[in-house]
């Protein structure tokens, strides 16, 4: 919506997209991570879609260059690859919080039956 905005202005401006935001501070409550840990506190149920993620300590300095750089038009600031939720919560109990615990629902993964039950 905001982009449809500025779209008029595209020579001039730079529109950074982002995808799940992921900061240095895991707990931060702004932080896209944040967001999903409340989601599925609140017995929500994660996504098992692969999307894109922009984990931000690494991307931010590339923004910064371009805006010092003068650059104009759109730009998918993102990681390579993408991520399912799930996969998410389960790289960074293993890596970073391994007391993280949430709900994983039966469901199905790309058309294939998954029986993790539980997670935590």
């Amino acid at each position: 919506k905001g982009e449809e905005c500025l779209s008029p202005f595209l020579g001039s401006v730079l529109i950074v997209r982002l995808g799940l935001t992921i900061t240095g501070d895991l707990k931060h409550p702004s932080s896209g991570f944040a967001r999903l840990v409340r989601t599925a506190a609140e017995g929500g149920a994660l996504g098992r879609e692969p999307r894109r993620v922009s984990c931000l300590p690494e991307l931010l300095p590339m923004a910064v260059k371009m805006c010092r750089e003068r650059r104009t038009g759109k730009v998918d600031l993102v990681n390579p690859g993408r991520v399912s939720e799930h996969a998410l919560f389960t790289l960074i109990r293993s890596r970073v919080m391994p007391d993280l615990e949430w709900e994983a629902p039966d469901l199905p993964v790309n058309g294939a039956g998954s029986k993790e039950g539980k997670e935590g």
